[in-house]
């Protein structure tokens, strides 16, 4: 009887250190893609452009979890807002429970509460539980005007939020915009990267097809990290954030991320191979 209880106890152990194991080994970096998309009023004339952009967007990101799911866990954040609403349609979502958007669901009206979106959505995140020093996050703002109904954000509180993350986590912001000055706001935000579309359909599909190839040209650049230091996830980490905060997404500005030899052993000579193959 107590050699019995003896190899039941030894057998409990055993799994449960395989498990934790296997967890360890299977353990993936996470990347949250944040969009806060303008609904206001304005946006009906370019609504079904929109919609599809905004599927496409969350299709490429499907791609990605597909073709990077040993390395990554993809995660949607949808942040709708008008003047009288503002409304998560996803939430830190996993990818795989990521259905398209439906014309229904987007119905432009109202104002535009700009900064208060902007501030929402960096505030959920650092109010979450999430560990956001083992997170990559590439967040996107899109919006066809000026800001002119926030209530809790100004420009200034925003900016210093978009800041906070992008310099203590390491977070991509992209602006994208028609009909005002995009390069005074995105400036005005401390966003780096922007684009002035067109206010038409082509020009919002323009908008998101570049944003679409930018976020997944930074996956795969992960993912080439995450291949190459599997063991070191905070040495990983700590140059993956580096290189999302000063990624330079549109031919707006220049790269000026430094190379300190690190990045372009690992993130260019993979690339070039179009990471088919990864050759140490």
């Amino acid at each position: 009887m107590e050699k019995n209880n003896i190899g039941e106890m030894f057998k409990g152990f055993m799994e449960r250190v395989f498990s934790e194991n296997d967890g360890m080994s299977a353990q993936k970096d996470a990347v949250y893609n944040i969009i806060v998309l303008d609904s206001s009023g304005s946006m009906s004339a370019i609504r079904q452009a929109t919609v599809n952009g905004l599927n496409e967007t969350l299709e490429s990101v499907r791609q990605a979890q597909r073709q990077y799911g040993t390395t990554q866990q993809h995660y949607v954040s949808l942040l709708l807002f008008c003047g009288c609403k503002m409304e998560y349609v996803y939430e830190r979502t996993p990818i795989d429970k990521v259905r398209n958007l439906s014309p229904l669901e987007f119905r432009p009206c109202c104002g535009t509460p700009l900064y208060d979106a902007i501030g929402r959505s960096i505030s959920d995140m650092l109010t979450s539980d999430i560990d956001l020093r083992q997170a990559a996050v590439i967040a996107t703002v899109i919006t066809d005007g000026m800001e002119n109904s926030s209530k809790t954000f100004t420009s200034a509180k925003a900016r210093q939020l978009v800041e906070r993350m992008k310099n203590d986590y390491g977070w991509n912001f992209s602006y994208l915009g028609a009909n005002h000055n995009v390069n005074e706001v995105s400036h005005g935000l401390s966003i780096d990267n922007h684009m002035s579309f067109d206010y038409s359909d082509t020009g919002a599909s323009d908008a998101f097809r570049a944003d679409r190839e930018a976020r997944l040209h930074m996956i795969a650049e992960m993912h080439a990290m995450s291949e190459a230091m599997p063991d070191d996830r905070a040495k990983r980490m700590s140059i993956i954030h580096e290189m999302l905060r000063t990624r330079r997404n549109f031919d707006n500005a220049p790269h000026d991320a430094p190379d300190d030899g690190t990045l372009s052993r690992i993130f260019h000579e993979r690339l070039s191979r179009k990471h088919s193959t990864y050759v140490d």
